[in-house]
């Protein structure tokens, strides 16, 4: 046969008083009374009853727990452990006693035990605050925890209840990081053990969390202009919703923020010549979130020319002419060269070097350079022509 000795708190010294047992089944022998030892409560909260004796059948033994002391055994039904956890609702009622129902069912009888159980106050007078938070999923909200009328030696152990499930054994921090996976309102707890005295206090604080706000919307942006060095580009379209949304402007080059561009408007200089431009437009409204950033089409940029190409040598046939590029901005650019006769291409006349010919007499020659990038417009430029002599 088997008895229920009791329940056994341990830690901290509780006032108890002997359990009284409750009716069994007959046909289940019994021996003697349901007593019990000192109950106590630590820091932990952890309640065990105690079942000793024999029984004739090989079941296993389940418990109910009633913490509330409404005489209903439903605050932890079925269990097969013999110890409990204090719930959440108690320490959320603070100091006091409270009585404490368990139910042990031995082959199909019950046995029931009750007991008061005290709960001291503070030590020492000390006091825990925890701050509350508003965040949205996805979004970690830092709980933080006040400690007031701090006793001597400063010396705290930290336990934490983020999870909701009554169990204050998801951090040791001194802080606590509550990780929000769905909108609602949460509650979090704290226990901080005083460690040289072991008195304890709790504080509980609420996270609210919401769906994140509706962000602002851009309609598309599209640049416009001629893509040549000094000329302007003009930005448009991105219009916002809300209208009344706050729109900032940055021109980039080469996906760079161009310094200072934050205008609609865009003179391009040397610097752009053989580089893609493009403008980023964000927007903001109070009470929105901010909009993601909107681009537009890229820009490719004209290479420039400087200073044109020139070429020296002797006027005459049969010499050789030496050509040169000129100054140009044309970022990864190839060249390519050739000799004109009167403005028309010269056969085979590709390199920046030419020997004139015959059919070169009294005939106008110049030197054209050619800038070319896939993507970008090819641009040429020119020397002077000059006349070879008879």
């Amino acid at each position: 046969m088997r008895r229920v000795m009791g329940v056994c708190l341990a830690g901290l010294a509780m006032v108890a008083s002997v359990l009284v047992a409750g009716p069994a089944r007959a046909d289940v022998p019994v021996v003697g009374l349901i007593t019990v030892d000192p109950l106590n409560i630590d820091h932990w909260g952890t309640l065990t009853a105690t079942l000793s004796g024999n029984d004739s059948c090989a079941q296993p033994v389940t418990y109910d727990w009633d913490f509330d002391g409404d005489g209903s055994y439903d605050d932890l039904v079925g269990t097969t452990s013999n110890s409990a956890e204090w719930p959440a609702a108690q320490w959320s009622s603070g100091p006091g006693t409270y009585e404490v129902g368990v139910r042990a069912n031995v082959c199909g009888a019950t046995f029931p035990a009750s007991a008061d159980v005290t709960v001291p106050g503070l030590a020492g007078s000390f006091y825990v605050t925890l701050s509350g938070a508003v965040t949205e999923v996805g979004i970690p909200a830092p709980l933080f925890v006040t400690i007031q009328n701090r006793p001597a030696p400063d010396d705290f152990g930290y336990s934490w209840d983020l999870d909701g499930d009554g169990a204050f054994d998801d951090s040791s921090a001194t802080y606590g990081t509550f990780e929000p996976t769905a909108i609602g309102t949460f509650q979090a707890r704290v226990r901080v053990l005083h460690k040289p005295s072991g008195s304890f206090a709790i504080a509980t604080s609420t996270i609210r969390v919401e769906a994140p706000p509706e962000p602002v919307t851009l309609a598309p942006a599209v640049v416009t202009g001629t893509p040549k060095v000094s000329y302007v580009l003009v930005a448009s379209g991105a219009t916002p919703t809300p209208g009344n949304a706050v729109r900032t402007v940055k021109w980039l080059r080469d996906g760079v923020p161009i310094t200072g561009a934050t205008l609609a408007t865009y003179r391009l200089t040397t610097a752009d010549a053989g580089r893609r431009v493009r403008i980023e437009v964000r927007a903001t409204l109070s009470g929105y979130a901010d909009s993601a950033p909107v681009l537009s089409n890229s820009v490719a940029v004209a290479a420039h020319n400087s200073v044109r190409p020139t070429f020296s040598g002797t006027l005459r046939v049969g010499r050789k002419l030496t050509g040169t590029r000129g100054t140009w901005y044309a970022p990864n650019h190839t060249y390519t060269y050739r000799w004109l006769r009167d403005g028309k291409a010269i056969s085979g006349a590709t390199a920046l070097t030419y020997v004139t010919k015959s059919t070169d007499r009294g005939k106008r020659i110049s030197l054209r350079v050619t800038r070319q990038r896939a993507g970008f417009p090819t641009v040429h430029a020119y020397s002077v022509a000059r006349t070879i002599s008879r």
